[in-house]
């Protein structure tokens, strides 16, 4: 179901999409971001490769590489959804704790990843 079939306009011009929608989109987002690349048998480019990031030095291309995986992997099997941002903190035991906020409509939510 494309995310346009059930999108109302209210008389200001703005969007109204149901909230089980909403739901559904943040558990696509989910699922998309902790998915490796590769392990959908008729899709092998569906997922991202954060797992691979992990050992990476925490630097500013770090956060660059961890940013344009998100956008590029989102932007190809959830172009419905609008990045807002995406916040890196890095902790004292290698984990890398991500949240990435977007829209859908005129809606935000954000999601909360740790890899």
């Amino acid at each position: 179901m494309s995310l346009n079939s059930v999108i109302t306009f209210n008389e200001d011009g703005t969007s109204q999409v149901p909230e089980d929608i909403y739901a559904e989109i943040k558990e696509k987002i989910i699922i998309l971001l902790n998915t490796k690349k590769g392990e959908v048998p008729n899709d092998l480019d569906y997922g991202t490769e954060l797992y691979k990031l992990v050992d990476y030095p925490k630097t500013y291309s770090l956060g660059q590489a961890i940013e344009n995986e998100i956008r590029q992997a989102i932007g190809i099997y959830i172009p419905e959804v609008t990045i807002i941002a995406i916040i890196r903190n890095y902790d004292t035991q290698g984990l890398i704790k991500i949240t990435v906020k977007y829209s859908i409509g005129n809606v935000s939510d954000l999601i909360n990843l740790n890899i």
